[in-house]
């Protein structure tokens, strides 16, 4: 087991490996492909699946860092606002106590005690005040 181990290091050694914008591709893969064995089932479709999936291979195992690393660069610039929304709700579902919202004008996370009433807030970033009810 070790030999295997070792030889698959060296064969990965140099080459880019998994990023968010591979997780993206490879579980929206997989989605796709279950959504068209079981719902869809056409051939476009499975083929849509199956390329994302040769794309995930083709990014993984390339030599090429600079150009992945750009294109990550990209994916996590044009998912930020969705991704900080989420992280937003994830933490208002574990924090009973405190209220999250987000600056109006820097998206900035402010938090607050909840059961304030209608207070204003200011961006601890940017200074912006805005009015929001906890």
């Amino acid at each position: 087991m070790g030999k295997l181990k070792y030889a698959l290091l060296r064969f990965m050694q140099g080459r880019y490996g998994t990023d968010s914008l591979n997780n993206f591709l490879l579980y929206g893969s997989i989605v796709i492909y279950i959504l068209d064995i079981f719902f869809i089932k056409n051939f476009f479709v499975s083929l849509i699946s199956q390329a994302m999936l040769i794309l995930v291979i083709f990014r993984m195992f390339s030599k090429n860092w600079i150009k992945r690393q750009n294109e990550n660069a990209i994916y996590l610039n044009l998912t930020k606002g969705i991704r900080r929304y989420f992280i937003c709700m994830q933490k208002q579902l574990k924090d009973k106590d405190h209220t999250y919202f987000l600056c109006p004008n820097c998206k900035q996370i402010v938090r607050v005690p909840k059961g304030k009433g209608k207070i204003e807030l200011t961006c601890p970033s940017c200074k912006t005040k805005f009015d929001r009810k906890t």
